[in-house]
């Protein structure tokens, strides 16, 4: 399956297949010590040892996966915020621009100066209020 992945790459993104590659890698160790801790080892002790090795693979795997994940949530959520920011703000350039639209006459409309008189006055008009 490694040798699959590694020159399939079946993933999208340069990422996952990475993630994939750590699964493998991860899942071969574990299977590993597995083997190392049954009866083919004699001494008790030395499984023991094994076992410490394994509960440590399987600790560092979990971790990474982990941690993926909750770095993949957060930016999540910060693109979520941005793009609910951008529509409140979009939502107020075209309340703007419908009151100018309101206001203008037919012969205004037809220039290019009033979305350019817009364009000049957007910063000013999206300044949160101090209070």
């Amino acid at each position: 399956m490694i040798s699959f992945s590694l020159t399939a790459k079946p993933f999208i993104s340069k990422r996952a297949n990475m993630i994939e590659m750590l699964s493998e890698v991860a899942i071969i160790f574990i299977l590993c010590t597995l083997l190392c801790c049954s009866d083919y080892i004699p001494h008790a002790v030395t499984r023991n040892e094994v076992g410490k090795i394994f509960i440590g693979i399987v600790a560092v795997y979990l971790f990474l996966h982990i941690s993926i994940l909750v770095f993949d949530c957060i930016r999540y959520l910060i693109s979520f915020f941005k793009r609910k920011c951008n529509k409140k703000k979009m939502k107020q350039i075209n309340e703007l621009r419908a009151m100018k639209l309101k206001d203008a006459k037919p012969s205004e409309l037809l220039t290019n100066s009033t979305t350019n008189e817009m364009r000049k006055r957007r910063p000013q008009l999206l300044k949160p209020v101090m209070s």
